[in-house]
């Protein structure tokens, strides 16, 4: 299963992660210099009593592929039940803090995952944005937009060959 960004918390939680709100609240409470993971999330203690579960959902995975996952709602207790390979992406330049997401997720998976990084934004893994779609908000921009230099394709070219890779190993 491949998952990106709040997609990868999905991936997470059909591979036998436990959401784990109140450590997102705790999170969000911790680090306001995170909106990408924090807003909209009450951190005003609301969380705090609801316990972390194994979804009904959850179900067999060989492999998994998170692209820029959002891995604040999750503690190293509620990642146990991922005991399969993992390649995390991360991108560089993410406004999506690594420390409470990617890197978080890397250091208590169960399984040491596969990391690699690679130049640009939080958006860096969606297709090139034709320039309507960019021009829709100030999102899409900060989506579709990459710094000089980050080629979009080629990151996509590269990333399709080693994720291929991983999975033929993995399988």
């Amino acid at each position: 299963m491949i998952g990106y960004s709040f997609g990868g918390a999905v991936a997470l939680m059909m591979a036998g992660a436990k959401l784990n709100l109140a450590h997102l609240s705790d999170y969000c409470r911790e680090h306001r210099d995170d909106p990408r993971a924090c807003d909209g999330i009450p951190i005003d203690g609301s969380l705090s009593n609801i316990l972390s579960r194994k979804s009904d959902d959850a179900i067999h995975l060989k492999a998994l592929v998170l692209l820029e996952p959002y891995g604040a709602p999750f503690a190293k207790d509620d990642l146990l039940g991922v005991d399969m390979p993992v390649l995390i992406y991360r991108a560089l330049q993410s406004d999506l803090k690594a420390d409470g997401n990617i890197l978080s997720l890397a250091q208590n998976l169960p399984k040491a995952p596969r990391q690699i990084a690679v130049p640009g934004g939080h958006g860096i893994f969606l297709a090139p944005c034709p320039p309507a779609l960019a021009a829709i908000s100030a999102e899409m921009v900060t989506l579709c937009k990459d710094a000089p230099g980050v080629d979009r394709v080629v990151i996509h070219e590269r990333a399709g060959d080693e994720i291929v890779k991983f999975f033929r190993d993995a399988l």
